[in-house]
């Protein structure tokens, strides 16, 4: 996959990725999870956004911390706390941030492997334009004049 690389966070031999293939503890489809360790997603080209789907095995609770770092990979925008259900289902979790995003850290924090992760989206977000000051005037004052329009008819 171009633009990010994947790795266990640490670079023990005895530690590393493990592929999860469709039904393993009720996997969806063919996942991955870093195992004894926590799991490094670093983003090789620009990117302000991006989105996984997270879980824990079936019949396996588990916490999560999420760290989500700048581009210069030490800068901590966020951290942020998860729990992941017993039942297997997925969770969708994002983050956008315009100043840009350069890696993440995902931490099972009650089990020695990490969150379970699967369709990993991530990209430059476009950001919806703002409506200038004057645009929201006249579009303020149309609504009000067909207002005044409709209040005239039902008067008449």
């Amino acid at each position: 996959m171009g633009g990010v690389t994947i790795e266990s966070e640490s670079i023990a031999i005895d530690k590393g990725l493990q592929w999860s293939g469709p039904g393993y503890f009720g996997a969806p489809s063919k996942e991955l999870l870093a195992f004894p360790d926590n799991l490094l997603v670093d983003f090789t080209t620009s990117v302000n956004a991006f989105g996984v789907d997270l879980r824990e095995f079936q019949s396996f609770q588990s916490a999560a911390v999420i760290t989500v770092y700048g581009t210069d990979d030490t800068t901590v925008l966020g951290t942020f706390n998860l729990v992941l259900l017993t039942g297997g289902t997925p969770l969708f979790w994002g983050f956008h941030d315009a100043g840009g995003i350069g890696s993440v850290l995902l931490d099972n924090t009650t089990r020695t492997w990490s969150p379970i992760i699967d369709n990993l989206e991530f990209g430059q977000a476009q950001s919806a334009p703002v409506p200038e000051p004057a645009s929201l005037t006249l579009l303020g004052l149309g609504l009000a004049g067909m207002a005044g329009r409709r209040w005239r008819q039902r008067k008449a």
